[in-house]
């Protein structure tokens, strides 16, 4: 209850609603260090798809820490910033060091991948549920994982991606391709917020967003229920049917 988020569309608005907040706290009896708050003003422009300005806030008399584009502020777990390839990169190399681990040590290899399963991915669970990694990211990461599974169960480089990724049942082995989990994730997350929602702020903002997208993608052609449920079509710059 005592973390909290606050989004505006321009500095006034920001500091308009922390002077609120300010003022509700001291009703209330409640005390806010500053020190563990941040402020991240970014403008978008056509020149510069994203830069970071130095607009200043405060809580009451106390001035808010500032962050620059390359800061980070841990929200829920979450690193937040306006640049967090990074942090991602991080998370990756930290599960490819968990998989090394795990096919050095002399577990079978069906317990292998029990383990990373078990083990290695769940690491990687709530970072993908609450942020949408780069393109590519898991791509990279899927490749290196497959290098060392390669190397561990002494497959032939030219093993096909199917062998490895598919489960034990269809006669693969079952490791987990994080470049579906990403999507997976992805799509779970955007249905939460479409969905299951109780806040009407989040469903409208969600609808509207689903909207823009959809009228964008079609060129204002289809409903976005149409577009949702239309195949992926290639060419032109133009996917359709991917949220």
């Amino acid at each position: 209850a005592d973390d909290l988020a606050a989004f505006a569309l321009s500095p006034e608005g920001m500091q308009e609603m922390l002077d609120k907040v300010f003022q509700a706290s001291e009703w209330a009896g409640l005390t806010f260090s500053p020190r563990k708050c941040a402020t991240l003003s970014v403008v978008r422009s056509q020149r510069a798809r994203q830069r970071v300005t130095t607009e200043g806030y405060h809580l009451g008399p106390t001035a808010v820490p500032v962050m620059a584009w390359e800061d980070r502020y841990k929200y829920l777990e979450i690193k937040t910033g306006a640049d967090h390839t990074s942090d991602l990169e991080k998370l990756g190399k930290e599960y490819t060091t968990d998989v090394e681990v795990i096919m050095k040590s002399e577990l079978t290899d069906w317990q292998k991948m029990d383990a990373i399963h078990r083990f290695a991915k769940p690491r990687l669970v709530y970072a993908l549920q609450n942020q949408l990694p780069p393109s590519g990211w898991a791509k990279t990461v899927d490749k290196r994982v497959k290098a060392l599974v390669k190397t561990a169960t002494k497959l032939p480089r030219r093993t096909i991606d199917s062998f490895l990724f598919s489960p034990w049942r269809a006669g693969g082995l079952g490791l987990p391709r994080l470049e579906d989990e990403v999507h997976i994730y992805g799509i779970s997350s955007a249905y939460r917020l479409l969905s299951l929602s109780k806040d009407p702020t989040v469903v409208d903002v969600s609808q509207s967003a689903l909207e823009v997208t959809a009228r964008k993608r079609s060129k204002g052609l289809i409903s976005p229920q149409d577009f949702l449920n239309s195949p992926p079509q290639r060419g032109g710059g133009r996917k359709t049917g991917k949220l």
